[in-house]
Order: structure tokens, then sequence, then C-alpha cells
């Protein structure tokens, strides 16, 4: 499948090709096909990855604390996003029966670095990795007991892709 794009507009319709490739004894590798993200969704999603702009009920569901339900919210924002921007994808069960494209199933990716990287594809910001060893995503990974700590890690991710998106406009200008 092809990684590069053939045209910079995206059109009604267009779209392109991606491939996560399997890490042995890591996870299982992913196909497919996605519609690219327009810029204006893209700030939109990031606007929505920020705790603030998610305003809590007055009463959480009872045991349930104020990170473990932004946590959720942030999830169900991304799951939603990437549910929608997808195609189609190679996915099965454990019993070799396709898995259908719902925000749900996306939710129920394993492990997060493979929902990590789709969430870099459908961005436009995934590359196929040099190493295993990411150190946003393995914050992450390493926060998963602690909800405060992997939102801060999710919110790094965040800002890190933002920042790598302007200084990649930057380049292209100059």
């Amino acid at each position: 499948m092809s990684t590069e794009t053939p045209s910079a507009f995206i059109s009604d319709g267009y779209t392109l090709d991606f491939d996560i490739p399997e890490q042995p004894g890591v996870s299982a590798g992913l196909s497919g096909r996605y519609r690219p993200m327009p810029n204006r969704e893209l700030q939109t999603l990031y606007a929505l990855n920020l705790p603030s702009s998610h305003k809590p009920p007055a009463v959480l569901p009872k045991g349930v604390t104020l990170a473990e339900w932004l946590e959720s919210e942030i999830d169900s924002v991304n799951a939603k996003c990437i549910a929608k921007q997808l195609h189609d994808w190679n996915l099965v069960d454990q019993e070799g029966k396709s898995v259908e494209i719902t925000p749900a199933n996306v939710s129920r990716l394993y492990p997060p670095r493979l929902l990590a990287d789709l969430t870099r594809v459908i961005c436009g910001t995934y590359k196929v990795p040099q190493s295993l060893n990411s150190q946003a995503v393995e914050s992450i990974l390493m926060a998963e007991a602690d909800p405060m700590a992997k939102l801060q890690a999710i919110q790094t991710l965040v800002d890190t892709t933002k920042q790598a998106a302007r200084d990649q406009g930057a380049d292209e200008k100059n």
C-alpha cells in the first residue's frame, strides 16, 4: 500500500491506504483505507483532547473519579473521530471474523500502541516506527495505572504532534 499522498487537496470521497506493520511480540499489523482529516477537523480534535474542553456533570457516576471521567470522555471523542474517518480495515477477531468499524470497536484496539498509531494515521502524522520504544507512547503505556498521569502523557503527545505539524509547515514555507 502506498503511503505517499498523490494530491495535496482532499476532495469528496478521497481516501488513502494505510499500513501499520506488525510488531512481533507486541501487536498485529493493521491496514485499510481512511479519509484524511481536514485541518478544521484536526484542530477540533486537538481542542477536544484538552481536559478543559469537557464539563463534568454536577454529580459524577458512583465510584468514578474526575480523572477517570475525563479520560473516558477524551477516549470517546477520539474513538468517534477515528471511526468516522476509517473507510475499511483488515481487523478480525479471535475467530477470524471481520470486525465492524465502530467507535466501540476502535476503543477496543489492543495494545494501546496500535490505537496510538491509528490515531496518528488519521491525523496525518504517522511514520513507520524506527524503534519500538517511542518515548511518547511508552509514557502513556507506563501511566496506565494512574489516570491523571495518562492524561498528562496524552496531552504531551498532542502537544508534540501539534508542534511537529507547525515545524513541518514552517519547513515547507522555507
